[in-house]
C-alpha cells in the first residue's frame, strides 16, 4: 500500500489557534476524512474544578475515554496546564482496530499533524495502542520521567533510569549521557568548572587530583630552563592524572610529546624565562576501540575542566599569561608557540616600500 501525504487541513489550523488561546480547553481531537486531510472535532473543556493544574490534568484524563477504545484510531492534541504555551500530541490507534487503512494512515501522519501546526508548538508527541497509556496518571508519570532522565533534568529518578538501560546498549546510554551534560550547559548557561566544594551555586566537577600532579607544577615553577608538565583526565573515575614531567625541551621537540589519541594538558615553560604557556590538545577522531560517544564525552570533560585545571597550577604558583587551546598535536608548533609568546604587533611589522605609482597610459 502506497501511503499518500494527509495534510492538514485549513480547519484544523484554525481550530489549533483558537484552542491554543483558549486556557479552558483541555483537548482538541482530530481525525482524518476521505484519506485526505486530517480535521478537527470538537474541543473538550477542562472540567470545572478548583483543583491547581497539574492535579487538574489528571482528573481530566477520564474524558477522553469514549475516544480511545480498542476499535478507534483518532489524534489528540492536549493541554497539560492551563497557562500552557506548549502541547502534547497523542496518536491514538486501538489494538481491536479493524480498519486497516486506518491502522497505517494514522500512525503515518502524526508528524505531519506536528509540522502542519507547528513543530515548535509541541512539547512532545507519542503514539499509543492501549487506552491505559492515555487515561492512566501513572503512565504519565513514567513518561514524564524518562524524558527526564533523557535531558538531565531528574537525576535522581532511578526506576526510569533503570527501565531506559534496560532497552539500550552500551553506545545509547554513552549518547543519553552526552545529551544531558549538553542541556545542563544549556540550562545553566556557561559554566564554572572547579574541584570539591560548593561554589557561587554553579555546577561543579569534582575532579580528584592524581599522585604527582601538584609536585609536578610545584617542580615546574622552579626549575631553570625548558620545561615540561604533561596531564590529562581519567574519564572512568575523572582524576587528574600525571602523564610525565620533561625537562629541557626545546619548542621544536614539544609537539613529540603531544598525545595523537587522547586529551592532553600540557604546561610547557618557554625558554628565557618568558613565562608558561597552557596548552589543551584534544585529537578530532577517536582513538582505535573507543566508540565516538566515549570520545565525545571525554572531550567535553576535559573542556569543562580546563579552567579548574589552572586553577590547581595556580595554587602551585604557577600563573600561565599564554594559552593555546582546543587545537590538535599537529599545531603545536615552534612558529605557533612563538606567535603566541611573543605576538607581532602592527607597528613591528616591516614597512612596505614605497611604489611608485604608473604612469597615465602604461
Amino acid at each position: 500500500m502506497v501511503l499518500l501525504e494527509i495534510p492538514v487541513s485549513e480547519e484544523l489550523k484554525e481550530a489549533f489557534n483558537t484552542f491554543a488561546e483558549t486556557p479552558s480547553h483541555f483537548c482538541l481531537p482530530a481525525t482524518i476524512v476521505n484519506e485526505r486531510s486530517i480535521v478537527p472535532l470538537e474541543p473538550i473543556p477542562f472540567p470545572s474544578s478548583p483543583a491547581d493544574d497539574d492535579s487538574l490534568f489528571f482528573e481530566s484524563l477520564p474524558l477522553l475515554s469514549p475516544l480511545v477504545q480498542p476499535d478507534t484510531a483518532i489524534h489528540l492534541i492536549l493541554r497539560r496546564t492551563t497557562d500552557a504555551q506548549d502541547f502534547t500530541a497523542v496518536t491514538y490507534v486501538g489494538d481491536n482496530l479493524s480498519d486497516r487503512r486506518a491502522k497505517f494512515y494514522f500512525p503515518a501522519t502524526r508528524s505531519s499533524l506536528v509540522n502542519g501546526l507547528g513543530k515548535e508548538r509541541f512539547a512532545t508527541s507519542f503514539e499509543a495502542s492501549d487506552a491505559k497509556e492515555v487515561l492512566e496518571k501513572k503512565e504519565w508519570e513514567k513518561r514524564d520521567a524518562d524524558k527526564n532522565v533523557a535531558t538531565g533534568a531528574a537525576d535522581d529518578d532511578k526506576e526510569a533510569e533503570r527501565r531506559r538501560n534496560d532497552l539500550l546498549g552500551r553506545e545509547e546510554r554513552e549518547l543519553i549521557e552526552v545529551r544531558r551534560q549538553e542541556e545542563r550547559e544549556r540550562t545553566m548557561g556557561k559554566r564554572d568548572t572547579g574541584f570539591g566544594g560548593s561554589g557561587s551555586g554553579q555546577s561543579k566537577i569534582n575532579l580528584a587530583i592524581g599522585d604527582g600532579v601538584e609536585e609536578a607544577l610545584k617542580g615546574l615553577n622552579a626549575s631553570e630552563g625548558t620545561a615540561v608538565v604533561r596531564l590529562t583526565i581519567e574519564p572512568a573515575n575523572e582524576t587528574l592524572t600525571l602523564i610525565s614531567s620533561e625537562s629541557d625541551v626545546e619548542p621544536s621537540a614539544l609537539q613529540d610529546l603531544i598525545s595523537t589519541s587522547t586529551a592532553q594538558y600540557t604546561f610547557y615553560k618557554y625558554p628565557e624565562d618568558k613565562g608558561i604557556v597552557f596548552i589543551y590538545t584534544f585529537p578530532k577522531d577517536p582513538e582505535q576501540g573507543k566508540s565516538r560517544m566515549a570520545h565525545i564525552k571525554e572531550s567535553m570533560l576535559h573542556a569543562n575542566s580546563r579552567f579548574g585545571v589552572l586553577e590547581i597550577a595556580e595554587r602551585q604558583g604557577i600563573k600561565s599569561p599564554y594559552k593555546l587551546e582546543q587545537i590538535e598535536a599537529k599545531e603545536v608548533t615552534a612558529g605557533k608557540l612563538d606567535d603566541v609568546v611573543n605576538p607581532r604587533k602592527e607597528a613591528d611589522a616591516a614597512p612596505k616600500p614605497f611604489a611608485r605609482p604608473r604612469r597615465p597610459g602604461r
